[in-house]
């Protein structure tokens, strides 16, 4: 695979590109998003026959211009709209390139104390890892002491984690 066969250069919107499958069927969607991609999902599945699965998704400098190009690159293979029929190997290819263009996002401002500074290590599969259980229907609470190990509670570590499942599921990136 080239990986300079896309442009895209970074622009000036940021946000969400995804991927996801109509369940039971060869057809995925890619899509853009400034919102939480749960939240997105949920939204297209109110008005689709097949049940929807998040697939992918990454954070990008230009939503709209990586959008754009990924439909011209996967465009052999568009049903109709912004869906195409995938094989393996297409819906490696794509998560490969949105993998190449994907960037940090803002991060939640670390919560300090008069006494310590709490830092939080956030990596990308907690991400997948906060939708999966959410999905799943665990209480906000109960993901985060699984995903980042804080009691509920006031303490610093607990706020930290809880900015972070804010900004991951309810976009409040701050």
């Amino acid at each position: 695979m080239n990986n300079n066969r896309l442009n895209l250069t970074r622009g000036s919107y940021p946000g969400y590109i995804y991927l996801i499958n109509a369940v039971g069927t060869n057809k995925f969607k890619i899509g853009q998003t400034c919102s939480p991609v749960a939240e997105r999902i949920n939204r297209l599945q109110t008005g689709c026959p097949f049940r929807l699965r998040y697939v992918y998704h990454a954070y990008v400098q230009n939503m709209n211009r990586t959008e754009r190009e990924l439909h011209r690159e996967f465009h052999p293979f568009r049903s109709v709209g912004e869906w195409f029929t995938f094989d393996l190997a297409n819906i490696q290819e794509c998560i490969t390139l949105m993998r190449l263009v994907q960037v940090d996002r803002p991060r939640a401002p670390i919560t300090r104390t008069r006494t310590s500074k709490v830092e939080l290590e956030f990596k990308e599969e907690d991400t997948e890892r906060v939708l999966h259980l959410r999905k799943q229907g665990w209480a906000k609470g109960k993901i985060i002491l699984e995903v980042w190990g804080a009691s509920r509670g006031g303490s610093p570590k607990y706020k930290a984690a809880e900015a972070e499942y804010k900004r991951l599921v309810e976009g409040d990136v701050v």
